[in-house]
């Protein structure tokens, strides 16, 4: 006996039970609390938003752990929780778990809500980066007076053509005072001339030339008086001849400069037109064919859904990666006489993580959703199997019938992520569009489908076909044209949505169809054009009346260039007359006496 009993060594085996009673003991009072606050910290650091759970119970005789009250607050919101799950219940692999792995054979989880309301403010994980830009609808031309941001809607506000006037520069004005300039630098260019050689003062000079010869024939006393007096006529035909040579040139010349003038002129009245549609570009509103009113309505609130889960699924998307493999080397051949080593089968290799089957139990419309998840895991190359999560729900009281089925699929070279669904029969009533649009009781089908390639290619469709639709225009704000929307809308029973998303999870585009544009846009163009017009007159009669003045005043400075033409005229025509009393004839009459018979000599061409 006391051979036997000494080969158990009492003095080991004691601190060993009191070890294992130790962590057993400790097990049993903090596992429950370690993993509660190993889920809340982890889970807020993973997710960058607040997660709490109420309490957690662990059965290591069961391999089970059942989690209530799990919360993940909405980092956007605070005061909202993006998803709420009342029992979250899985049994585990007990002997995997020593190998750090977690496998679940079944899981259930109840009460999972989207977007409720937290009793108390959630506290920021960290500081929020900096928002990205927001992916725009096609077609949205970003102007805020363009249908794009529906302020045109608010009132249809222009701004006064006495407004606008008072900060715009006129082109019209600018040109006629140019016009005016150049026109009058011509005229005192042009009188100056004429004043020199042609003005009164020369065609006097000319006159008291012509007085001045006449006054000397009465007193020729012999042949060098008569010599010296024709030479001063014919001198002065001279002159008067070259001036008249002079002053057609001129009159040439003058008619094309103002034959410039005139164009100058006559160009100016089309520059109140050029202003008109410059400032109607600028300060008028336009439909742009009044495409995108209903993208503007729907499409924002879509795209706040869309980036809602592109954020959660770039979160989720580290845990579904496939891990690198390990690579297991190709089987030396050895050499001739030497033994070779077989190795034992070795047991097929897990993921770290695995969910074989899931029972949810989701709230959607207010109604309890039941589906099941297959294969969710953290590396599906071992594994071998996509994830799979499946809704199917009939007839209640929101809707006749509910199909979701999501496939996340790493299996192969190329992931694809694929979600469809369908609603059916989907009862509307309260539903907030977003904008300006609220639907106080409707019907709608709602067909779409989701496809992400290699976690960045991204196209998608969503298709909604509404029936007996009852809506209300929301925005009291909006004056005239809320009147006629709310009269537009009611005649609208049915109408499509037609939704296409393509680009990549970070850089999308929402391109929106709907035959429901063209109904709102004809009433909404009736209104606007009239009021377009209105405004469109009133500018047109603002630019008129600043420009009728000066475009007047510079027709008047062409009639005084035109005027230059008529005196150019009268200058000609006295000098011609004058060129007729500057003859031999006129200047020296027949003289009495030995004179006369002198006179005879002279033999003048005139």
């Amino acid at each position: 006996m006391n051979g036997k009993a000494g080969l158990i060594r009492w003095w080991g085996l004691i601190p060993f039970v009191v070890v294992v009673g130790l962590i057993a003991g400790f097990l049993l009072l903090f596992l429950d609390s370690l993993i509660e606050s190993t889920i809340e910290k982890q889970g807020s650091q993973a997710l960058g938003a607040q997660v709490d759970v109420g309490s957690v119970k662990t059965s290591l005789l069961d391999h089970s752990i059942e989690i209530r009250g799990i919360e993940i607050a909405n980092a956007e919101k605070l005061d909202e929780n993006i998803v709420e799950v009342g029992n979250f219940v899985f049994n585990f692999d007990l002997n995997q778990a020593f190998s750090k792995k977690l496998i679940i054979d079944e899981l259930t989880a109840d009460g999972i809500a989207f977007n409720t309301k937290r009793k108390t403010p959630a506290l920021p994980v960290k500081k929020p980066a900096k928002k990205k830009e927001e992916p725009k609808e096609e077609g949205d031309s970003g102007s805020s007076l363009g249908f794009g941001g529906l302020d045109v809607l608010k009132g249809m506000q222009f701004k006064s053509p006495k407004e606008i006037l008072q900060n715009e520069k006129l082109e019209t004005l600018e040109r006629i005072q140019q016009v005016k300039s150049d026109v009058d630098a011509t005229k005192t260019k042009w009188e100056d001339r004429i004043q020199t050689r042609y003005g009164k003062d020369a065609i006097e000079e000319i006159k008291q030339k012509i007085d001045g010869i006449k006054q000397r024939a009465k007193k020729i006393s012999g042949p060098a008086d008569i010599q010296a007096i024709t030479a001063d006529i014919q001198n002065l035909r001279g002159d008067i001849e070259g001036r008249v040579d002079e002053i057609k040139n001129l009159k040439s010349e003058l008619k094309a400069e103002t034959e410039k003038a005139k164009a100058m002129v006559r160009d100016l009245k089309d520059l109140p037109q050029k202003d008109l549609a410059r400032l109607k570009s600028k300060y008028s509103l336009d439909l742009k064919g009044g495409t995108g009113m209903v993208g503007a309505l729907v499409a924002g609130p879509l795209k706040d859904h869309l980036n809602t889960a592109r954020r959660y699924y770039e979160k989720a998307k580290p845990y579904l990666k496939k891990k690198k493999e390990p690579v297991t080397p190709e089987p030396e051949t050895p050499e001739r006489g030497k033994g070779l080593t077989i190795e034992f089968l070795k047991p097929k290799p897990t993921p770290d993580f695995l969910v074989r089957h899931g029972r949810l139990s989701i709230t959607l419309f207010g109604q309890q959703v039941s589906g099941d998840l297959k294969d969710l895991s953290d590396n599906q190359k071992i594994h071998g199997k996509p994830m799979v999560v499946k809704f199917d729900a009939g007839n209640n009281a929101k809707f006749d019938r509910l199909n979701l089925d999501l496939t996340v699929d790493r299996t192969g070279s190329t992931g694809r992520d694929t979600l469809k669904t369908r609603i059916g029969g989907l009862k509307l009533t309260g539903f907030e569009t977003g904008k300006a649009v609220k639907v106080e009781q409707g019907g709608a089908d709602i067909e779409s489908t989701f496809n992400i390639v290699s976690e960045d290619a991204l196209t998608g469709n969503i298709h909604v076909q509404t029936r007996d639709m009852n809506m209300k225009w929301t925005q009291s704000e909006s004056g005239e044209l809320a009147d006629i929307m709310q009269k537009t809308l009611n005649s609208v029973s049915k109408f499509y949505l037609n939704f296409l998303v393509s680009g990549t999870v970070n850089d999308y585009a929402v391109k929106v169809e709907s035959d429901l544009d063209r109904t709102l846009n004809r009433a909404i163009r009736g209104v606007f054009d009239d009021k377009v017009k209105e405004f469109e007159g009133k500018l047109n009669a603002a630019i008129l009346e600043k420009t009728q003045g000066p475009l007047k005043d510079s027709s008047g400075a062409l009639a005084n260039l035109v005027d230059l033409r008529q005196l150019l005229d009268s200058r000609e025509s006295s000098l011609q007359n004058l060129l007729g009393e500057v003859t031999q004839k006129a200047l020296l009459p027949k003289l009495p006496g030995p004179a006369g018979d002198l006179l005879k000599d002279f033999k003048l061409p005139f």
